[in-house]
């Protein structure tokens, strides 16, 4: 195999065992392998994603996981947040099927609680105030309030992915979190 060929890579990688395609992962981030410089690595992440969810296999969920915390953590292009997503969306349909499994790289609820608790940057309280009055505001005063929908929504779309574990799951949040959940519907 030509390691320089990007597309043949992935083609390699996605025919190999989830096991040996995670240790192609951790030498390649070392430095241990030879990466081409145009590497399809969403197209690793989503290929895995989907043979995770395909075939019910919590290994290739292992690999679809890295390289989207990979790529969240390394985005130069402003999509970190959406890498997160994914790789917490994942996880969510993976803890549904299979359950919690604290300290497991995909099965470990308390990284999407985590994950949701960052983003909280105010009370639920001053959440709901602020998509009330833009939704009783006019459409002028609905433009000068953009970043705070924007804001609310990214919450909202968190909150959606801890919903996917969360009662009636296999999860019970924590009160903070559940407080916040209870109010996702009044979130733009």
């Amino acid at each position: 195999m030509d390691p320089s060929d990007a597309p043949h890579l992935l083609r390699y990688l996605l025919r190999q065992d989830a096991v040996e395609t995670r240790a192609w992962l951790t030498r390649a981030w070392a430095g241990a392998e030879i990466v081409p410089e145009d590497f399809n690595w969403l197209g690793l992440a989503e290929a895995a994603t989907f043979t995770a969810q395909e075939g019910n296999d919590l290994m290739w969920a292992q690999v679809a996981v890295a390289v989207y915390d990979h790529l969240a953590s390394g985005s130069a292009m402003g999509n970190g947040s959406g890498y997160a997503n994914s790789a917490m969306h994942l996880r969510a349909v993976m803890i549904r099927r299979f359950g919690p499994c604290d300290g497991d790289p995909v099965l470990d609820v308390h990284r999407l609680v985590q994950w949701i608790r960052d983003s909280l940057t105010l009370p639920s309280h001053e959440a709901v105030r602020r998509a009330t009055a833009w939704r009783d505001a006019d459409m002028e005063e609905q433009l000068r309030r953009i970043d705070d929908v924007r804001q609310l929504r990214a919450i909202k779309n968190r909150l959606a992915v801890l919903e996917l574990v969360a009662a009636p799951g296999p999860f019970h949040p924590p009160a903070d979190v559940q407080l916040w959940l209870d109010v996702r519907h009044l979130l733009p």
